[in-house]
C-alpha cells in the first residue's frame, strides 16, 4: 500500500506556539519588573547622608521615608545628638553647632524610626591642600 502525500494543515512536528507563548510571556514580565523600578519611586533607593558644609557643618539626607523621624549621632571633636524629620520626598537638612573645618574628622550616623539607615565618615579628611607657611 503506497502512501499519499501528507495532509495539509500544521505539522504536529514543528509546532512552537507552546515555546512563542512562554517567551511572549517572559518579555511581558521583564518589561513591567522594568517599568516598575524606572518611576521615580524612592522607596527601593537607598538612605544617604552627605555633607554639604562645613561652617557650620551642614548635613544633607536624601531617599529616607517620607515624613520618618530621623535620630542624628554626630561625632566631630565632640558628639551630639539631634533630630529631624524627612519631607514627603524623604529628604532633610539639618545645621550643627559643631566647630569644624575641612581638616575635622566626622563621622554623622542616622537612624530613622521606620527602619532607615545612613552614615557618612570623613574619618580622614583630606588636608593636603590646605596652604601652609612653614618658617
Amino acid at each position: 500500500m503506497e502512501e499519499g502525500p501528507a495532509p495539509a494543515g500544521p505539522s504536529h512536528c514543528c509546532d512552537t506556539s507552546g515555546a512563542m507563548r512562554l517567551i511572549g510571556v517572559t518579555i511581558a514580565a521583564l518589561l513591567l519588573a522594568a517599568s516598575g523600578s524606572a518611576g521615580g519611586d524612592t522607596s527601593s533607593k537607598r538612605p544617604t547622608l552627605r555633607l554639604v558644609d562645613f561652617e557650620p557643618l551642614t548635613v544633607r539626607g536624601h531617599n529616607f521615608k517620607s515624613g520618618e523621624r530621623v535620630k542624628l549621632l554626630v561625632s566631630a571633636r565632640s558628639v551630639q545628638r539631634l533630630a529631624a524629620k524627612a519631607s514627603a520626598r524623604g529628604e532633610f537638612t539639618v545645621e550643627l553647632s559643631a566647630k569644624t573645618d575641612r581638616c575635622t574628622a566626622v563621622v554623622v550616623q542616622a537612624f530613622g524610626n521606620r527602619g532607615s539607615r545612613a552614615m557618612v565618615d570623613m574619618t580622614t579628611p583630606d588636608c593636603a591642600s590646605v596652604d601652609r607657611i612653614d618658617p
